[in-house]
């Protein structure tokens, strides 16, 4: 599996009114000027997405906090996440350049950086259960 951003800016730029296949047609266009034919050809399959929404941005949003929860679990520590953070990331991680990519390195920073520094400074530990929201200065873990 291989993704690209190649044709995105037509697909940002499409009026919401044109078809899927208008959409893909231009992107595929774009692709064969980009790619060689002997390059496509070795290519099983290609899948032109549409643009996210916000739906999307909140959804992939989710799996990334989620998975983030998981391996907070795995150290013994409960979470949970407030939606308004949730939100915050969602907004400000998204761009409509690169995707949701930027989502994860956002939680990086925002998030498990600091939970980190909390985790080595005593401040959270083992069996803790805490609640991860944010506040005026950014985030906070609340016992």
């Amino acid at each position: 599996i291989m993704t690209s951003n190649l044709g995105s800016e037509r697909i940002l730029a499409s009026p919401s009114s044109r078809s899927h296949e208008e959409m893909k047609q231009e992107v595929m266009e774009e692709v064969q000027r980009h790619f060689r034919p002997e390059f496509l050809n070795r290519v099983d399959e290609l899948v032109v997405f549409h643009a996210l929404d916000e739906t999307h941005i909140e959804g992939v949003t989710h799996i990334q906090i989620n998975a983030l929860l998981e391996r907070i679990r795995d150290l013994g520590i409960k979470a949970t996440v407030s939606e308004a953070l949730v939100s915050a990331i969602a907004q400000e991680g998204f761009d409509p350049s690169f995707g949701a990519r930027p989502i994860k390195r956002l939680i990086q920073r925002m998030v498990e950086d600091k939970l980190s520094m909390a985790i080595i400074d005593g401040q959270v530990e083992d069996g803790d259960h805490i609640e991860i929201t944010l506040g005026a200065d950014g985030v906070i873990f609340s016992k």
